[in-house]
């Protein structure tokens, strides 16, 4: 990569950042083998929330836990480790249905599906250690909490386009606390409706080989952990339901943009990459800043 692509990289960056604060001042399911990679995105996409507990740890942890597992670049699935402790970063995870893992040298992080919860295990080189059952933020049925997952997948899939389907992120978790109050038939209504449309976005996404893969996870990496970094936070930024979608289609073309500029670092000088490096923390903050100023929980 060249110093100008690189120049235009961090440029990218930072117009994404810009972007973000700028829009603050605004039939039956069909049967299926357990295990598919759509199976994995309707039981793990989304906010997990819960208590954590800590031991032996010099780092700042936290123990309000917000962790939204996200679809990443490249088909992973993703989170932001610095929810849990400071200094973490983008964790790309590896996934099945009853769990996933960090494959990382430095860490050991796991979560594991229950019924009554996904139990996070956390443990670093230091020996800080922590631990969490947390539940995620949803509407109280099954079905339509994986039509809102489905959606998140979807809404990341470079294979459709924004007006494609009725489904955004956004305009569904915007009718949740709706979907929560009703009762009796209105709610068996809702909840045969999720399956429908369940069932339709499955077709849409396998016909349009749009999924997470299954087993080991394809991860694009930009070889800078703050670009990285920059990358999971955008892409839990898109799924905010109070970004307007302009400023959505604004910053997929710019994500788009951003890894074509990072597809080869190799011989690149080392101060260009600190450089970018640089750029996409500034980025990072910049974007966190925004999402906040709009009530959006990054």
């Amino acid at each position: 990569m060249t110093r100008r692509t690189h120049l235009v990289v961090a440029a990218t960056a930072l117009g994404l950042a810009a972007g973000a604060a700028r829009a603050a001042a605004k039939p039956a399911a069909k049967a299926r083998p357990a295990g598919t990679a759509t199976d994995i995105a309707e039981r793990w996409l989304g906010t997990w929330t819960g208590k954590a507990t800590w031991k032996g740890c010099t780092a700042e942890v936290h123990d309000d836990v917000a962790l939204a597992i996200a679809p990443g670049a490249a088909g992973a699935l993703t989170v932001d480790g610095d929810v849990l402790m400071d200094g973490l970063g983008a964790i790309d995870l590896a996934a099945g249905l009853d769990a996933l893992s960090a494959p990382r040298a430095d860490l050991s992080l796991t979560l594991t599906w229950t019924k009554r919860g996904a139990k996070l295990a956390v443990k670093t080189e230091s020996g800080c250690a922590g631990k969490a059952t947390l539940q995620r933020v949803g509407t109280g049925d099954a079905g339509c909490d994986a039509l809102v997952a489905l959606a998140t997948l979807k809404s990341s899939c470079s294979q459709f386009t924004t007006e494609a389907g009725p489904w955004q992120p956004g305009e569904l978790t915007d009718g949740w606390d709706g979907w929560k109050q009703l009762k009796g038939k209105a709610r068996k209504a809702r909840v045969a409706t999720c399956k429908t449309e369940v069932a339709t976005l499955r077709d849409e996404l396998g016909q349009a080989q749009c999924n997470l893969g299954s087993g080991a996870l394809t991860v694009f990496t930009t070889g800078l952990p703050d670009c990285d970094r920059y990358l999971q936070v955008i892409e839990r930024y898109l799924q905010c339901p109070k970004v307007p979608q302009a400023a959505r289609d604004a910053a997929r073309q710019g994500i788009d943009a951003m890894k074509q500029g990072w597809a080869d670092m190799s011989g690149v000088p080392d101060e260009a990459r600190r450089a970018a490096n640089d750029a996409c923390r500034q980025a990072v903050d910049a974007v966190r800043q925004g999402a906040s100023a709009m009530g959006c929980s990054l």
